[in-house]
Protein backbone atom coordinates (compact mmCIF):
# COMPACT_ATOMS: atom_id res chain seq x y z
CA UNK A 1 0.00 0.00 0.00
CA UNK A 2 2.75 2.64 0.83
CA UNK A 3 4.56 1.91 -2.25
CA UNK A 4 1.50 2.45 -4.33
CA UNK A 5 1.50 5.87 -2.38
CA UNK A 6 4.82 6.70 -3.01
CA UNK A 7 4.41 5.93 -6.77
CA UNK A 8 1.52 8.09 -7.13
CA UNK A 9 3.54 10.79 -5.02
CA UNK A 10 6.25 10.22 -7.73
CA UNK A 11 3.88 10.24 -10.66
CA UNK A 12 2.45 13.54 -9.04
CA UNK A 13 5.59 15.15 -8.98
CA UNK A 14 6.78 14.25 -12.30
CA UNK A 15 4.00 16.09 -13.91
CA UNK A 16 4.42 18.82 -11.97
CA UNK A 17 8.25 19.20 -12.58
CA UNK A 18 7.23 17.94 -16.97
CA UNK A 19 4.49 21.20 -16.54
CA UNK A 20 7.14 23.58 -14.95
CA UNK A 21 9.77 22.30 -17.85
CA UNK A 22 7.45 23.20 -20.36
CA UNK A 23 6.52 26.63 -19.52
CA UNK A 24 10.52 27.07 -19.05
CA UNK A 25 11.34 26.23 -22.67
CA UNK A 26 8.05 28.02 -23.76
CA UNK A 27 9.45 31.39 -22.21
CA UNK A 28 12.99 30.56 -23.59
CA UNK A 29 11.18 29.85 -27.37
CA UNK A 30 9.09 33.59 -26.93
CA UNK A 31 12.77 35.25 -25.88
CA UNK A 32 14.43 33.44 -28.65
CA UNK A 33 11.81 33.64 -31.19
CA UNK A 34 9.68 37.22 -30.23
CA UNK A 35 12.35 39.27 -28.41
CA UNK A 36 15.66 37.79 -30.07
CA UNK A 37 16.28 41.05 -31.42
CA UNK A 38 16.09 42.75 -28.11
CA UNK A 39 18.10 40.36 -26.61
CA UNK A 40 20.57 40.71 -29.16
CA UNK A 41 20.41 44.39 -28.62
CA UNK A 42 21.37 43.51 -25.01
CA UNK A 43 24.03 41.01 -25.27
CA UNK A 44 26.13 43.00 -27.76
CA UNK A 45 25.52 47.07 -26.33
CA UNK A 46 28.93 48.87 -26.24
CA UNK A 47 28.18 51.75 -24.50
CA UNK A 48 30.77 52.41 -21.48
CA UNK A 49 30.03 52.90 -18.42
CA UNK A 50 31.29 52.43 -14.73
CA UNK A 51 29.68 49.48 -12.98
CA UNK A 52 29.27 49.03 -9.19
CA UNK A 53 30.45 46.22 -7.00
CA UNK A 54 27.89 43.44 -6.53
CA UNK A 55 29.73 41.22 -4.00
CA UNK A 56 30.08 41.34 -0.44
CA UNK A 57 33.13 41.51 1.85
CA UNK A 58 34.29 38.72 3.65
CA UNK A 59 36.15 38.87 6.82
CA UNK A 60 37.57 36.31 8.96
CA UNK A 61 36.38 35.51 12.69
CA UNK A 62 38.60 39.08 13.98
CA UNK A 63 36.64 41.16 11.76
CA UNK A 64 40.05 41.50 9.64
CA UNK A 65 38.82 42.33 5.72
CA UNK A 66 39.92 39.44 3.51
CA UNK A 67 38.00 39.76 0.35
CA UNK A 68 37.14 42.83 -0.41
CA UNK A 69 34.64 45.26 -3.24
CA UNK A 70 37.00 46.66 -5.71
CA UNK A 71 36.07 49.01 -9.19
CA UNK A 72 38.87 48.29 -11.50
CA UNK A 73 39.71 50.63 -14.75
CA UNK A 74 41.24 49.09 -17.33
CA UNK A 75 43.10 51.26 -19.94
CA UNK A 76 42.41 49.45 -23.67
CA UNK A 77 43.51 50.53 -26.87
CA UNK A 78 40.37 49.95 -29.77
CA UNK A 79 41.85 48.99 -33.28
CA UNK A 80 39.37 50.95 -35.04
CA UNK A 81 40.05 54.10 -33.77
CA UNK A 82 43.82 53.42 -33.57
CA UNK A 83 45.94 54.47 -36.17
CA UNK A 84 46.63 51.71 -38.35
CA UNK A 85 49.56 49.90 -39.24
CA UNK A 86 50.25 52.31 -42.25
CA UNK A 87 50.88 55.27 -39.55
CA UNK A 88 53.68 53.89 -37.70
CA UNK A 89 55.25 57.17 -36.57
CA UNK A 90 51.97 58.20 -35.78
CA UNK A 91 51.23 54.90 -33.31
CA UNK A 92 54.56 55.03 -31.86
CA UNK A 93 53.89 58.60 -31.01
CA UNK A 94 50.78 58.27 -29.07
CA UNK A 95 52.16 55.03 -27.45
CA UNK A 96 55.09 56.65 -26.10
CA UNK A 97 53.24 59.66 -25.11
CA UNK A 98 50.88 57.02 -23.33
CA UNK A 99 53.88 55.69 -21.45
CA UNK A 100 55.37 58.38 -20.42
CA UNK A 101 51.57 59.80 -18.85
CA UNK A 102 51.86 56.09 -17.04
CA UNK A 103 55.32 57.16 -15.49
CA UNK A 104 54.37 60.16 -14.50
CA UNK A 105 51.50 58.79 -12.43
CA UNK A 106 53.96 56.08 -11.52
CA UNK A 107 51.39 53.64 -13.01
CA UNK A 108 52.29 50.36 -14.46
CA UNK A 109 51.17 49.04 -17.52
CA UNK A 110 51.65 45.46 -19.27
CA UNK A 111 55.10 45.07 -20.30
CA UNK A 112 56.02 41.86 -20.96
CA UNK A 113 58.94 42.16 -23.69
CA UNK A 114 61.87 40.00 -22.05
CA UNK A 115 64.80 42.53 -23.07
CA UNK A 116 66.04 45.42 -20.70
CA UNK A 117 67.78 48.17 -20.51
CA UNK A 118 70.99 48.29 -18.09
CA UNK A 119 72.01 51.90 -16.71
CA UNK A 120 75.08 51.98 -18.87
CA UNK A 121 72.66 51.32 -21.87
CA UNK A 122 73.67 48.44 -23.03
CA UNK A 123 70.87 45.63 -23.71
CA UNK A 124 69.98 42.02 -21.55
CA UNK A 125 67.77 39.37 -21.90
CA UNK A 126 65.86 39.43 -18.85
CA UNK A 127 66.99 36.05 -16.50
CA UNK A 128 63.58 33.88 -15.85
CA UNK A 129 62.18 34.43 -19.13
CA UNK A 130 63.02 32.27 -21.65
CA UNK A 131 59.31 31.03 -22.81
CA UNK A 132 59.18 35.18 -23.63
CA UNK A 133 62.74 35.09 -25.58
CA UNK A 134 62.32 32.11 -27.55
CA UNK A 135 58.62 33.38 -28.13
CA UNK A 136 60.45 36.65 -29.39
CA UNK A 137 62.51 34.96 -31.74
CA UNK A 138 60.53 32.36 -33.18
CA UNK A 139 58.12 32.16 -36.43
CA UNK A 140 55.30 33.46 -34.64
CA UNK A 141 57.50 36.85 -34.35
CA UNK A 142 60.33 37.91 -35.52
CA UNK A 143 61.87 34.78 -37.71
CA UNK A 144 65.08 34.86 -36.43
CA UNK A 145 67.42 31.67 -35.00
CA UNK A 146 66.93 30.68 -32.34
CA UNK A 147 70.63 31.46 -31.22
CA UNK A 148 70.21 35.20 -32.06
CA UNK A 149 71.88 37.53 -29.84
CA UNK A 150 69.65 40.13 -27.71
CA UNK A 151 71.13 43.12 -30.25
CA UNK A 152 69.80 40.93 -32.99
CA UNK A 153 66.25 40.67 -31.37
CA UNK A 154 66.13 44.89 -30.72
CA UNK A 155 67.43 45.57 -34.44
CA UNK A 156 64.35 43.57 -35.50
CA UNK A 157 62.28 44.97 -33.61
CA UNK A 158 63.31 48.30 -34.35
CA UNK A 159 63.06 47.57 -38.25
CA UNK A 160 59.95 46.03 -38.01
CA UNK A 161 57.96 49.12 -36.16
CA UNK A 162 60.66 52.11 -37.35
CA UNK A 163 62.14 53.16 -34.05
CA UNK A 164 65.12 53.91 -35.43
CA UNK A 165 64.45 57.82 -34.56
CA UNK A 166 63.53 56.79 -30.54
CA UNK A 167 66.28 56.75 -28.05
CA UNK A 168 67.44 52.95 -26.77
CA UNK A 169 65.19 53.08 -23.93
CA UNK A 170 62.08 54.79 -25.57
CA UNK A 171 62.14 52.24 -28.14
CA UNK A 172 62.75 49.44 -26.28
CA UNK A 173 59.32 50.60 -24.30
CA UNK A 174 57.18 50.86 -27.71
CA UNK A 175 58.43 47.67 -28.60
CA UNK A 176 57.47 46.44 -25.97
CA UNK A 177 53.90 47.19 -26.43
CA UNK A 178 54.23 46.08 -30.07
CA UNK A 179 55.07 43.06 -28.68
CA UNK A 180 52.47 42.30 -26.32
CA UNK A 181 49.62 43.51 -29.17
CA UNK A 182 51.09 40.61 -31.37
CA UNK A 183 51.03 37.95 -28.86
CA UNK A 184 47.53 39.15 -27.45
CA UNK A 185 45.89 39.08 -30.81
CA UNK A 186 45.20 43.32 -31.00
CA UNK A 187 42.86 42.93 -34.22
CA UNK A 188 39.34 44.26 -35.13
CA UNK A 189 37.81 41.87 -32.90
CA UNK A 190 40.32 42.27 -30.01
CA UNK A 191 40.86 45.59 -28.43
CA UNK A 192 44.06 45.29 -26.34
CA UNK A 193 44.62 46.02 -22.61
CA UNK A 194 47.26 48.60 -22.06
CA UNK A 195 46.57 48.75 -18.38
CA UNK A 196 44.58 47.32 -15.42
CA UNK A 197 43.96 48.70 -12.03
CA UNK A 198 44.29 52.05 -12.56
CA UNK A 199 44.00 54.94 -10.31
CA UNK A 200 41.14 57.84 -10.52
CA UNK A 201 43.97 60.36 -10.99
CA UNK A 202 45.26 58.74 -14.14
CA UNK A 203 41.95 58.09 -15.46
CA UNK A 204 41.02 61.87 -15.24
CA UNK A 205 44.36 63.17 -16.52
CA UNK A 206 43.45 60.54 -19.81
CA UNK A 207 40.16 62.05 -20.53
CA UNK A 208 41.53 65.83 -19.77
CA UNK A 209 44.14 64.66 -23.07
CA UNK A 210 41.36 62.23 -25.31
CA UNK A 211 41.96 63.97 -27.88
CA UNK A 212 46.03 63.18 -27.69
CA UNK A 213 45.09 59.49 -27.17
CA UNK A 214 43.02 58.52 -30.33
CA UNK A 215 41.56 54.92 -30.03
CA UNK A 216 42.53 54.88 -25.67
CA UNK A 217 39.97 53.76 -23.57
CA UNK A 218 38.92 53.40 -20.52
CA UNK A 219 36.71 50.80 -19.45
CA UNK A 220 35.33 49.34 -16.19
CA UNK A 221 36.81 45.18 -15.41
CA UNK A 222 33.37 43.02 -13.78
CA UNK A 223 33.98 39.34 -12.82
CA UNK A 224 31.62 37.04 -10.53
CA UNK A 225 31.96 33.20 -9.87
CA UNK A 226 28.86 30.96 -9.32
CA UNK A 227 30.37 27.90 -8.79
CA UNK A 228 30.85 28.04 -5.06
CA UNK A 229 27.87 29.51 -4.37
CA UNK A 230 25.09 27.68 -6.52
CA UNK A 231 25.18 24.28 -8.30
CA UNK A 232 28.39 22.79 -6.39
CA UNK A 233 25.71 23.05 -2.99
CA UNK A 234 22.82 21.53 -4.65
CA UNK A 235 25.53 18.91 -6.53
CA UNK A 236 26.55 17.42 -3.45
CA UNK A 237 22.50 18.18 -1.85
CA UNK A 238 21.41 16.04 -3.96
CA UNK A 239 24.34 13.24 -4.16
CA UNK A 240 24.07 13.09 -0.09
CA UNK A 241 21.45 15.24 1.35
CA UNK A 242 22.15 17.87 4.06
CA UNK A 243 25.48 15.61 5.29
CA UNK A 244 26.80 15.94 1.90
CA UNK A 245 25.65 19.71 1.94
CA UNK A 246 27.29 21.14 4.88
CA UNK A 247 30.37 19.02 4.54
CA UNK A 248 31.01 21.02 1.26
CA UNK A 249 29.73 24.39 2.78
CA UNK A 250 31.94 24.17 5.92
CA UNK A 251 34.79 23.16 3.27
CA UNK A 252 33.84 26.37 1.24
CA UNK A 253 33.89 28.73 4.07
CA UNK A 254 37.42 27.20 5.40
CA UNK A 255 38.68 27.82 2.14
CA UNK A 256 37.15 31.69 1.66
CA UNK A 257 38.87 32.40 5.31
CA UNK A 258 41.96 30.28 5.13
CA UNK A 259 43.14 29.12 1.83
CA UNK A 260 45.12 32.10 1.10
CA UNK A 261 48.83 32.01 -0.11
CA UNK A 262 49.99 34.65 2.62
CA UNK A 263 52.62 34.33 5.45
CA UNK A 264 49.79 34.16 7.81
CA UNK A 265 47.48 31.30 6.06
CA UNK A 266 50.38 29.46 3.26
CA UNK A 267 50.08 26.02 5.40
CA UNK A 268 47.17 26.24 7.97
CA UNK A 269 45.09 27.06 4.93
CA UNK A 270 46.38 24.30 2.33
CA UNK A 271 44.30 21.64 3.72
CA UNK A 272 40.95 23.63 3.38
CA UNK A 273 41.88 24.70 -0.18
CA UNK A 274 42.91 21.37 -1.49
CA UNK A 275 39.83 19.79 -0.28
CA UNK A 276 38.29 22.23 -1.79
CA UNK A 277 39.38 21.80 -4.76
CA UNK A 278 38.49 18.11 -4.56
CA UNK A 279 34.84 18.97 -3.97
CA UNK A 280 34.22 21.67 -6.43
CA UNK A 281 35.99 19.23 -9.29
CA UNK A 282 32.79 17.55 -10.25
CA UNK A 283 30.43 20.52 -9.78
CA UNK A 284 32.90 23.38 -11.54
CA UNK A 285 32.47 21.15 -14.67
CA UNK A 286 28.74 20.34 -15.00
CA UNK A 287 28.42 24.18 -14.18
CA UNK A 288 30.66 24.99 -17.24
CA UNK A 289 27.88 22.65 -19.28
CA UNK A 290 25.29 24.48 -17.84
CA UNK A 291 26.42 27.84 -18.43
CA UNK A 292 26.84 26.71 -22.09
CA UNK A 293 22.84 24.99 -22.14
CA UNK A 294 21.87 28.51 -20.55
CA UNK A 295 23.31 30.51 -23.62
CA UNK A 296 21.53 28.65 -26.07
CA UNK A 297 18.33 28.70 -24.15
CA UNK A 298 18.51 32.30 -23.59
CA UNK A 299 19.85 33.45 -27.04
CA UNK A 300 23.32 34.54 -25.87
CA UNK A 301 26.44 33.23 -27.74
CA UNK A 302 26.41 28.90 -26.68
CA UNK A 303 28.79 27.69 -29.59
CA UNK A 304 31.17 30.80 -28.19
CA UNK A 305 30.91 29.56 -24.95
CA UNK A 306 31.87 26.01 -25.17
CA UNK A 307 34.40 27.29 -27.72
CA UNK A 308 35.81 29.39 -24.95
CA UNK A 309 35.22 26.99 -22.22
CA UNK A 310 37.32 24.52 -23.84
CA UNK A 311 40.04 26.56 -24.97
CA UNK A 312 41.07 29.41 -21.49
CA UNK A 313 39.64 27.22 -18.76
CA UNK A 314 42.75 25.66 -17.87
CA UNK A 315 44.27 28.71 -18.13
CA UNK A 316 42.66 29.84 -14.42
CA UNK A 317 45.04 29.09 -11.35
CA UNK A 318 42.52 26.78 -9.91
CA UNK A 319 41.68 23.80 -11.23
CA UNK A 320 37.54 24.72 -10.94
CA UNK A 321 37.45 28.32 -11.74
CA UNK A 322 38.07 28.68 -15.56
CA UNK A 323 35.02 26.43 -16.35
CA UNK A 324 32.25 28.75 -15.24
CA UNK A 325 34.58 32.12 -15.65
CA UNK A 326 34.97 31.11 -19.45
CA UNK A 327 31.58 30.03 -20.38
CA UNK A 328 29.70 32.84 -19.41
CA UNK A 329 33.16 35.11 -20.55
CA UNK A 330 32.24 33.79 -24.20
CA UNK A 331 28.84 33.82 -23.90
CA UNK A 332 28.61 36.95 -23.44
CA UNK A 333 31.19 38.07 -25.89
CA UNK A 334 33.18 39.28 -23.16
CA UNK A 335 37.01 39.35 -21.85
CA UNK A 336 37.73 38.65 -18.00
CA UNK A 337 40.92 38.24 -16.02
CA UNK A 338 43.81 40.02 -16.27
CA UNK A 339 45.49 41.87 -13.52
CA UNK A 340 44.26 41.92 -10.08
CA UNK A 341 45.15 42.99 -6.35
CA UNK A 342 44.65 40.92 -3.45
CA UNK A 343 46.35 41.77 0.07
CA UNK A 344 47.75 45.61 -2.01
CA UNK A 345 50.30 42.93 -4.37
CA UNK A 346 49.04 43.02 -7.87
CA UNK A 347 48.93 39.66 -9.73
CA UNK A 348 48.04 38.59 -13.19
CA UNK A 349 45.46 36.23 -14.13
CA UNK A 350 45.14 34.90 -17.98
CA UNK A 351 42.74 36.30 -19.36
CA UNK A 352 38.99 34.67 -20.62
CA UNK A 353 37.15 34.66 -23.78
CA UNK A 354 37.95 37.78 -26.35
CA UNK A 355 36.87 41.56 -26.17
CA UNK A 356 34.00 41.15 -28.91
CA UNK A 357 31.79 44.01 -26.90
CA UNK A 358 32.60 46.43 -24.52
CA UNK A 359 31.17 45.14 -20.54
CA UNK A 360 28.13 47.09 -19.64
CA UNK A 361 25.64 46.79 -16.61
CA UNK A 362 23.28 44.88 -18.82
CA UNK A 363 25.78 42.05 -18.60
CA UNK A 364 25.59 42.00 -14.61
CA UNK A 365 21.53 41.12 -15.75
CA UNK A 366 22.49 38.49 -18.22
CA UNK A 367 25.20 36.72 -16.32
CA UNK A 368 21.88 36.70 -13.57
CA UNK A 369 19.66 34.93 -15.71
CA UNK A 370 22.52 32.63 -16.95
CA UNK A 371 22.92 31.49 -13.18
CA UNK A 372 19.41 31.43 -12.46
CA UNK A 373 18.65 29.44 -16.08
CA UNK A 374 21.82 27.05 -14.74
CA UNK A 375 20.22 26.13 -11.96
CA UNK A 376 16.59 25.31 -12.76
CA UNK A 377 18.25 23.23 -15.61
CA UNK A 378 20.32 21.27 -12.66
CA UNK A 379 17.81 20.79 -10.05
CA UNK A 380 15.44 19.85 -13.42
CA UNK A 381 17.92 17.33 -14.63
CA UNK A 382 18.88 16.01 -11.38
CA UNK A 383 15.01 15.36 -10.58
CA UNK A 384 14.25 13.44 -14.38
CA UNK A 385 17.83 11.70 -13.68
CA UNK A 386 17.01 10.14 -10.60
CA UNK A 387 13.30 8.93 -11.68
CA UNK A 388 14.99 7.33 -14.66
CA UNK A 389 17.28 5.55 -12.41
CA UNK A 390 14.54 4.21 -10.01
CA UNK A 391 15.63 6.87 -6.96
CA UNK A 392 12.16 7.87 -6.80
CA UNK A 393 12.14 7.61 -2.89
CA UNK A 394 15.28 9.31 -2.37
CA UNK A 395 14.36 11.95 -4.99
CA UNK A 396 11.04 12.69 -3.25
CA UNK A 397 12.73 13.32 -0.08
CA UNK A 398 14.95 15.75 -0.68
CA UNK A 399 12.63 17.88 -2.66
CA UNK A 400 10.13 17.91 0.44
CA UNK A 401 13.18 18.55 3.07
Amino acid sequence: MRRNGDKRRGRAVTLVFAALLLVFLGRMFYIQAVQSREAKQTAVSSVTVPVEAMRGEIRDRNGELLVANKQVRTVIIDFQRFPSGKQPQERSAILLSLIRLFRAHNEAWKDNLPIRVTQNGTLRFISGKDNEVSYLKSKAFLHLNPYATVDNCFQALSDRYELADYSVSDARDIASVYYSMHKDGFNAATSYTFADDVSEELVASLKERSDQYPGVDVRIEAQRDYIDGTIAPLFWFAIGGVPLAVLYRAANTMDSMLGYKNERYLYFGRPAARLDDVLNYIPARITGLLFVMSAFLLGYDGHNALRVMRRDAAKHPSPNGGYAEAAMAGALQIRLGGENSYFGQKTFRAYMGDVLTAIVPQHILAANRMMYTAVMLFLTLAFLLFQWCGFSSFSLDWLFV
